[in-house]
């Protein structure tokens, strides 16, 4: 409770001394209407977005058994927005989005070899990505990305490990539906208006046993740290110019490094039980087409 009080302090500080990094000063209520009102004067475009990548599943990097590498096949639909600032030559973005996704040892190549303890599962959710780039020309851009999102997560562990402490914890997940939260971090390039191809970074925590109050929590925990920099857009941007898209990338995307970081063996810092979650990681390559 003294750390979230610290962090409010910080952030109030930030907001009501903004006027001396910036040559424009806004009142507070003009950030919030400037936040409230951006979506509403951007036109929305509907994107469908496919991917492949590879991943791998592990409780805790310190057991001696590991799991087989997987292979995630995910496909998305949503509704994304940009707008170009030609002083600085930047463009910003923001899409939310649905997607469903299959995470397996089996979905790959022949030629490539699988381990022992071979998993088979799926999970679907809800998310948001948003960020800064750059404006290569009319036409080909650079996005810098930074993405959260909620799940819904059912994994088959087909086989058992032989380590005790591992097996337990299979057993705890295996075929049973588990709520996640996963962040990603991500570069894109944009072409012709209408194609994106890029590559991405992520890690989805699966809850072993976090209630809705310690994620709701968690939730806004997080956000003090993530939600002042998009109120202070604006000003930001006004500082920082042609270097904000590079500034917020690394703010946001070390934030949520960090704090995933922390919860790989306590699912629910900074609150709550301190039990081991499931960790996914994936690396994985993306291709979108966007369309009215």
């Amino acid at each position: 409770m003294k750390m979230t009080f610290k962090i409010l302090f910080i952030i109030s500080f930030l907001m009501n001394f903004s006027p001396l990094i910036a040559k424009k000063n806004y009142s507070f209520d003009e950030l919030i209407n400037i936040y409230l009102n951006a979506k509403d004067t951007i036109r929305s475009y509907n994107f469908i977005n496919c991917s492949y990548g590879i991943s791998n599943l592990f409780f805790d990097n310190k057991l001696r058994e590991k799991f087989s590498n997987s292979y995630i096949s995910k496909i998305e639909y949503g509704f994304c927005r940009y707008r170009t600032f030609d002083d600085f030559k930047i463009i910003s973005h923001s899409s939310e989005f649905a997607y469903l996704e299959n995470v397996s040892s089996h979905f790959k190549p022949k030629m490539i070899g699988k381990g022992k303890l071979t998993v088979d599962g799926w999970n679907f959710g809800f998310g948001l990505n948003n960020g800064y780039g750059y404006v290569i020309s009319n036409s080909f851009f650079l996005l810098l990305e930074h993405i959260s999102a909620i799940n819904w997560n059912r994994i088959d562990f087909e086989v058992l490990s032989n380590d005790t402490n591992l097996r337990l914890l299979q057993k705890k997940y295996d075929e049973k539906y588990k709520f996640g939260y996963l962040f990603s971090t991500g570069i894109s390039f944009k072409a012709n208006n209408q194609i994106i191809l890029g590559t991405e970074y992520t890690h989805n925590i699966v809850f072993n046993n976090v209630t809705t109050k310690e994620f709701v929590k968690m939730l806004l925990f997080d956000n003090l740290f993530q939600f002042w920099i998009e109120l202070l857009d604006p000003i930001l941007r006004e500082k920082y110019r042609e270097y904000y898209p590079l500034v917020k990338f690394l703010y946001k995307n070390s934030i949520s490094i960090t704090l995933w970081q922390l919860r790989k063996t306590n699912e629910s810092f900074p609150f709550g039980n301190h039990k081991i979650p499931l960790n996914i990681n994936k690396l994985s390559i993306n291709i979108s087409y966007i369309f009215e």
